[in-house]
């Protein structure tokens, strides 16, 4: 994915997480910082009717940054 002329590479998980039924889990490197523990950030979302693209422009950052959170509602 490319974003502001930066190549990104994101993997999408969808189902079940920790008790909750249906969640949404994002990992996402740059591609020049790929393979970089620090450079790894996850995203988190319960509205799997969102594209990957609105999780990621809508985000709410939870704890170090390194995590982000989108919660349904």
């Amino acid at each position: 994915m490319t974003v502001k002329r930066k190549n990104y590479y994101v993997y999408r998980y969808e189902g079940k997480l920790n008790g909750i039924e249906n969640t949404v889990v994002l990992l996402s490197y740059s591609e020049k910082a790929f393979g970089n523990p620090k450079a790894l950030r996850a995203f988190l979302s319960t509205a799997v009717s969102l594209s990957t693209d609105e999780i990621l422009s809508c985000c709410m950052p939870v704890a170090n940054r390194s995590i982000f959170l989108k919660v349904e509602g």
